[in-house]
Formats: C-alpha cells, structure tokens, sequence
C-alpha cells in the first residue's frame, strides 16, 4: 500500500489541476466516455455522484477522466499526487496506462470511510501515457472528489479571456453563460483568472447570466470579424495572457477550461497553443476530429475513433505527431498567447479564418486527451453558399503562403474537383457557388475589403438557389427511390466518365427510380449516374430536395469553369502576390480597427446585470 497524507497535513503551494468530469444530458452522457464498471457501479444522475456497491469495481480509464501526462511538463521539482474524497471503506488504485504496454499499478491505497481528504502520491515512469483511478469496494461507497494535484516549482501566470461570437443564437449563448456561472461559483481557485466577452453581429444578446462576462455590440463581419472585435477587446484591456476562441453553438464542460489553464502553466513553451477535438452532436462516442492540418483541403486527425474504447484512447494520446506546416486549430474550441499573434484574422466572414489564422501565426498547437467541444457536425450544414465559402478560402490558403504554395495546375486541379462533384450529380446551383468562387478570388485584395460583410454576395445566392435548399415537411416514397451503394465495374465507370456522368446520354436510358442520398453523405457521382432526379433528405427530420437532371445547366456551368480557370492559371503569379500583400494589409490589427472605428458605440464592453447562479436571471 502506498503512503497517504491526510488534509491537515497537505502543503499550501499545490496546485488543483484535473477534476472529474460528470455526464450531463445537455453535452454528453455516453457512460464509456466517463468511466467503465464491473458489477453495480456508476454515475448517479439524480445525486451527481460517483459510486460503487458491494463487489463493484469504477474505474476512470476513458476519454474524460484519464490524465493526460503529455500535457504537462512534470520535470524538476514538481510533484503530481491524487487527492481522494470517498465516503465508505474502500481500494483506491492509481494506474499508468500505456498503448501497446502493459498497465502499471503506480499506487494502492485501502481508505477505511475516515471524513477526511487522502493525499496519494504519484510518481510516473512514462511522459506519454494516460493515468486513470481505480475505486474497489465491499460496501457501497461514495466518490465526491478524484482531484490532480501539482506541487513545487513556480507555474506560469495564466489570465485566460474567452471570447464567444454569435449571431442570432441567443438562447445556446444564455445556455453557456449559466453553466459558466454554475461552475465558477464552486470552482473559486479560477475566478480571478477568468473572464468572457460575447461579442454579438446580430443584435440579440444584450447580457448574459455570468458575472464575469461582458457583451460588445458588432457590426456582422461574420465569425471572422467578431473574433477580431473580441482580440481586439482582449488587447485593448491588457490583462489577459491567453485568448480562447468558442463558436456559440459549441457545448463543452466547464471544467475543460481549468484543464486549459492547467496545461499553459505547466507547460515550458510559452507560445504554446492548446486546440480543442470536437465530437459530433449527432454521433457522441465518435471522435470528428482531434485536430486537422490543411493541404488542399482539411485533414482531420483521429476522425471516427471510438472514444468509449478505452485502448482506442490511448492510441490517440500516443500518436506524437510531427509538426505539419499547414496545421491549425478550429475556433470551436482554440487557446492561444497573445504575445504570439502577429498576423490577425483574414476577413473570410466564416469558413477558413480559423485556418488563416494558425497559418500565419508560429504557435505550437496541440491537442490533448479531454479537451473537447460538442456541436452539430458541418456535413448537415452544406448548402451552395457553404461550398462558396470553403473553395474560395481553400484558394486563398495557397495563394497567400509560400509554404503553402502548390502551383496554377494543381490549384485548378484542387477546385476542379470541387466543381466535377456538384455538376455531376445535378448540384448545379453548387457548381455555379464554385464559380463564383474563382470570378471573386480573380479579383484580387479589393474585393475582400469591399465585401467584408457579404451583404451583396448573401443577397445574390439568396436569388439563384432555388433547388438546394432543405425544405420541412419533404415526403419521400420509398419506393419510387434507390439507395445506391454497392461496388461499380470497371465497364460502367468508363461509360459514366465518358458520358460525363450520363449528361450525354438520352433521357430514353435513364432509370425510373430516384437516388436518395441522406445529408451526412450528399449524393455521389457514382450514385447519381443515369437517374432523373437525386433527393437529398433527412427521413428522421422529414426535410429534404430534390434536384433534376439538366444537361443545359451541366454545360453552362462547365463552359464557365473552364473559362475562369484559364484565367486563373494565366494570371497565377498575380495573385500569388496580390494574396502574399493580403497578409499584412487586411489581417491586421490596423484593418479591423478601421471596421470599429467608424461605429464608436461597438467599443463600450457592458457587463451583463445578473443574479448569482441559482437565483432569478429574468432572461439575461
């Protein structure tokens, strides 16, 4: 049994680092990604409690309550130990936990139900594992605490402003705000180094239910321009160290901001950015992605692992992964110094400024195992206008950085396969989005100055998609309706290309039968050849549309791409100029002071009148 220090005898410098993480209906509650168990043993929800029952065994070897060692520099002096908070008799395990290796034991301790906290010092032999608790017992017993600790040594001072943008999505920030304000009334160590503007484009969020966050009023330069209002706030204020940048329709715990804190102070390299994985709303024990480099289009890492596995876990906290030039951080959940910006957000609106910005500024970002943020996945959210945005910032990327530099063919090549997709399975309005894309980037720095808001380009797509938009109450008969799948002969695949997908072929050979795609997938080339019509639907949801085979449309489109991808390949060293000065003359901090300038009162930051968490907040 290793040695154990009661409460009295804990020393004053140590430092709470990791706590339990709770299953919340609200974000996730899926049992695998909290913990596993051997006979009755768990989660109360209506106790918010862990415990475990004669003969039962909890253990905490998953995604959110496994501790990271890879995220702390441990080195010197400094200390880890687990503080334990049980009530009842019972085994407490401390275990290292390696992919590919066998577990260690690091520590056992038999706790007799003293009303004290138990200190249990950990002394690691990998930096690359996870470390995860144990609780046996035969009688039941309740978990209040599993808490890391650090001690010894000085951490780096960490003051960290969050910043959330939001338009139109009062009620998931209102919802936010709350959970912060809960969390920060019984997590006291972190108040003073905490703090949140929520800046807001669309004029809805007038306060919000947390004493210390602070509402700016901003014109709508998209997601973009409101985290540039609110690194501008951060700058102007001078007290934070860090930045964190959230979407306002992300939901994550709260205690994932004293693990962020935590791993900045501990850590020896100050430009040091900490990237948050996100997991799908629609599909929560699957990762979507744990960080992603840029190359021609996102990489995403660890997509589809199974987070309530708990070796799949730790093959991705062992993956060391070597630094990619276009590596970067999503703005659901990113925390970087301040000290260390020196390019600022390009003004995309949305889309590809999360990007940008990692591109253009030298941090050191990582992910690690726990940090994390919930949202609706971006398959659902596709539409023309989406696909506007997501070509038009991948050609930028590569335009605007040496290191990113790929040439004029394969730059073609890259947006080509963007249009080849959409036009040949009758997403017409999709492939007119893509060149549109192309005529906008030919027009050089101006035009992103001038359309900073996309009113214009907002308008016109409201105009010109008819087809491609989901529509509610969409019935689908299934049995007029094919499911495509199934594997293609090589016959059929030189007939379809030959054809360009059947647009040159008669309507006399089309199929009877529609294709039916669901909004996850959109429709393929290979499922759309020869069919008069594609539906995309959400059966659950009842929404949906079709689209229509037209060979007119098809060829239109096609003509048009050809003729400004011409254009671009005669003009590439152009505009791989014209982008390389965007660098400086529109991410700047001086272009998006020139966008507050002009509106004086978007500068006054009001601080939200609220009651403490558990009173009345009246709609703040």
């Amino acid at each position: 049994m290793g040695p154990v220090v009661t409460n009295a005898e804990a020393n004053s410098d140590k430092l709470l680092v990791h706590r339990l993480i709770r299953p919340d209906p609200q974000i996730n509650r899926e049992q695998n990604l909290f913990y596993h168990v051997v006979g009755i043993a768990g989660y109360s929800e209506l106790e918010d409690k862990y415990f475990v029952t004669s003969g039962g065994e909890l253990s905490f070897d998953s995604y959110f309550n496994s501790f990271p060692l890879n995220a702390y520099d441990l080195s010197g002096d400094l200390e880890l130990e687990l503080r334990v908070r049980i009530r009842g008799r019972c085994c407490v395990q401390v275990i290292q936990a390696e992919y590919g290796k066998v577990d260690k034991k690091l520590a056992e301790v038999a706790l007799e139900g003293v009303d004290a906290d138990a200190f249990i010092p950990i002394s690691p032999t990998s930096s690359n594992a996870l470390l995860f608790v144990r609780v046996s017992s035969d009688e039941t017993v309740i978990i209040d605490d599993l808490d890391y600790l650090i001690s010894g040594g000085g951490p780096n001072s960490v003051s960290l402003r969050a910043v959330i943008t939001t338009f139109k999505r009062n009620d998931a920030v209102q919802a936010t705000c709350l959970k912060l304000q809960q969390y920060f009334s019984t997590n006291v160590d972190l108040k003073d180094a905490f703090r949140l503007f929520v800046v807001d484009n669309g004029g809805e969020t007038k306060s919000v239910p947390f004493s210390q966050g602070e509402v700016i009023q901003n014109d709508n330069y998209g997601g973009a321009g409101g985290f540039a209002r609110g690194l501008l706030a951060t700058v102007d204020e001078g007290w934070a160290t860090h930045v964190l940048f959230m979407d306002d329709d992300a939901s994550f715990f709260p205690e994932t901001l004293r693990r962020t804190m935590s791993i900045l102070r501990y850590s020896k390299h100050s430009d040091l950015a900490v990237s948050g994985a996100m997991i799908a709303q629609e599909s929560k024990q699957r990762m979507w992605e744990n960080g992603a480099h840029f190359d021609r289009r996102c990489r995403p890492y660890d997509s589809g692992r199974d987070l309530g596995n708990f070796e799949s876990v730790l093959s991705i906290a062992s993956e060391a992964r070597p630094s990619h030039k276009g590596r970067y951080g999503a703005w659901w959940y990113f925390c970087f110094p301040v000290a260390a910006v020196k390019h600022w957000p390009f003004p995309f609106f949305v889309r590809g400024d999360d990007i940008f910005f990692s591109l253009s500024n030298s941090f050191r970002i990582k992910n690690f195992v726990g940090i994390a943020s919930h949202q609706e996945s971006f398959s659902g959210k596709q539409s023309p206008f989406t696909i506007y945005l997501d070509l038009r910032n991948h050609l930028v990327q590569h335009l605007s950085f040496g290191k990113m530099e790929i040439g004029r063919f394969n730059l073609i090549a890259m947006a080509w396969s963007f249009f080849f997709r959409f036009n040949n399975t009758y997403h017409y309005e999709s492939a007119k989005a893509i060149n549109l894309a192309l005529s906008d980037l030919l027009k050089g720095v101006p035009f992103w100055s001038e359309q900073d808001d996309l009113v214009e380009r907002r308008a016109l797509f409201s105009k010109f998609v008819v087809n491609e938009r989901m529509r509610p109450q969409f019935a689908v008969e299934l049995s007029q309706v094919h499911r495509p799948g199934g594997k293609e002969s090589v016959s059929r695949y030189l007939v379809r290309r030959l054809s360009l997908n059947g647009h040159l072929l008669p309507k006399s050979l089309l199929y009877s039968k529609k294709a039916l795609f669901s909004p996850l997938s959109r429709p393929t080339e290979r499922g759309s050849f020869c069919r008069k019509e594609v539906i995309v639907a959400d059966l659950r949801k009842g929404e949906g549309y079709t689209c229509h085979r037209d060979s007119a449309a098809y060829f239109a489109n096609l003509a048009e791409f050809l003729a400004l991808a011409g254009k671009v390949v005669l003009n590439y060293n152009w505009l791989r100029k014209e982008y390389g000065k965007a660098l400086h003359s529109l991410a700047s901090e001086a272009f998006w002071r020139s966008k507050t300038s002009s509106r004086p009162e978007s500068r006054s930051v009001r601080q939200a009148d609220c009651s403490p968490a558990g009173g009345e907040h009246d709609g703040c």
